[in-house]
């Protein structure tokens, strides 16, 4: 694993990351606004929004988990490389970077830890069924997803991924700070929602 295809692997890694903080922007414009947003979203196709609310948070599950997969997967006897932030220990260790390791291991297990609930859904019920929790006889069901609890995870994602490019190219990225094209993202959704009711 050379300089050049580790960069690599780091810009598919910023590109993910910078995704899923748009997504998350998205949702807290429609979803995480006033109870009179709440009850505009209830009166103007209910069921839809639940629905959608609910796939964008399975969604985040789905990208916290893949990134917190393995660097690599056995499939029918041979491995297969993952898109995951393992594969940043990996180069660190080949490189024997342990400046980097002493940086990263830390910040990542808190992630880990923060993902838990995550990979949990994923494995239980987004990606795969298990049967003694659709059948309500499991002995735990399956936690709940709260804006807090992603919120919390994407703050850790953002201190691995600067802490990386910190290292690596003495910058960082803003990934909390994205700005919607105008007229394209929740608020003007909600704009037009509310536009309507009043009509």
């Amino acid at each position: 694993m050379d300089n050049q295809y580790i960069e690599e692997i780091h810009k598919k890694l910023v590109n993910e990351v910078t995704d899923m903080h748009y997504r998350w922007q998205l949702y807290c414009e429609v979803y995480g606004g006033s109870q009179e947003e709440f009850t505009l979203l209830n009166t103007s196709g209910s069921n839809f929004f639940y629905y959608v609310r609910h796939l964008m948070v399975d969604q985040m599950a789905l990208s916290f988990s893949k990134l917190t997969d393995p660097n690599r997967t056995k499939i029918r006897g041979s491995f297969v490389e993952n898109l995951s932030l393992k594969q940043i220990h990996v180069f660190a260790n080949e490189t024997k970077n342990s400046e980097l390791l002493d940086i990263i291991l830390p910040i990542y297990k808190e992630l880990e830890e923060n993902c838990a609930h995550f990979r949990l859904l994923r494995n239980k019920r987004i990606a795969h069924g298990d049967l003694n929790h659709a059948m309500k006889v499991a002995d735990e069901p399956l936690p709940g997803i709260s804006q807090l609890y992603v919120e919390t995870a994407l703050e850790n994602l953002r201190r691995y991924m600067n802490a990386i490019e910190m290292h690596y190219f003495n910058s960082e990225t803003a990934y909390d700070i994205i700005t919607s094209p105008i007229n394209n993202g929740g608020i003007q959704l909600m704009r037009v929602l509310a536009k309507g009711q009043h009509a």
